[in-house]
């Protein structure tokens, strides 16, 4: 959100802009304002071009989620003031967005619901503009969406089944590939992991999510780099910074790759 102090424009030149307007009174506690103008931005920024395709409890458990979470880094008198005076009204107005939530707090231990969630709702709801068949139907593939996610995760650190690396949907395919034990890192084993994103593209996984732990940020660096190399199927569109890896400890490293045209 870019924010301009200005003194000479009229109301006209605000609304001809064809930009958000918001008022912010000169309050002496500037928390309330903080909020306000947090909220809005979200509201703004999330889902650009597909806001009217994903399903509204989704929409509103989205920007609410990373709402509070945003706001409870700035410290708790900031988390207080936002769960009461935007979170509390937004749940009482739509009974389905606390249940979302607490599904969205479990994804996002293992750092799933920024990393991959909100990136596939996304896909999903661009492809799904001007299908009618799976715009329809938005609110089930959400709901798989995140059900084939919580199973992933429910599954590690113990064997997780190869039905579950992948997900095949009505417009998006995507994988999986957690850069783990560490073995492999001390090993630099690169080869296994090229050998792996390759198996995915042929799979047919057009979308392929690589998480590592802070930990190994390097290493999984240098794993991401070799598949852009070695596997001319792929191509790096996306690397991004977890506030939880996989494992459920604070930071991680993610990448997003996507088959090429």
């Amino acid at each position: 959100m870019k924010i301009d102090w200005v003194e000479s424009e009229s109301r006209n030149d605000f609304f001809n802009d064809g930009e958000m307007v918001l008022r912010i009174r000169p309050l002496d506690d500037q928390t309330k304002n903080l909020v306000r103008a947090g909220h809005a931005f979200l509201q703004k920024a999330f889902f650009p071009r597909a806001k009217n395709v994903i399903p509204i409890e989704h929409r509103e458990a989205s920007i609410l989620f990373t709402g509070r979470k945003i706001m409870t880094r700035q410290g708790n008198e900031v988390r207080d003031v936002y769960e009461d005076i935007v979170l509390e009204p937004a749940i009482k107005k739509n009974k389905r967005v606390l249940p979302i939530m607490q599904r969205y707090e479990v994804l996002d231990g293992r750092g799933f619901f920024m990393g991959a969630f909100l990136r596939e709702v996304h896909a999903v709801a661009i492809g799904a503009r001007f299908d009618a068949t799976t715009r329809n139907k938005m609110r089930e593939e959400v709901s798989e969406l995140l059900d084939h996610m919580e199973d992933f995760i429910q599954h590690y650190p113990k064997r997780i089944p190869e039905m579950l690396w992948s997900r095949r949907g009505p417009i998006t395919n995507y994988g999986f590939l957690l850069v783990a034990r560490p073995e492999n890192v001390q090993m630099n084993n690169t080869p296994t992991f090229v050998s792996k994103a390759r198996e995915r593209l042929v799979a047919g996984v057009d979308r392929l999510y690589v998480f590592g732990a802070e930990d190994s940020r390097s290493f999984t660096t240098r794993v991401v780099d070799a598949i852009e190399r070695q596997v001319p199927g792929y191509q790096v569109t996306e690397r991004f910074d977890l506030s939880n890896d996989y494992r459920s400890q604070p930071g991680g490293f993610g990448a997003l790759l996507v088959r090429r045209d």
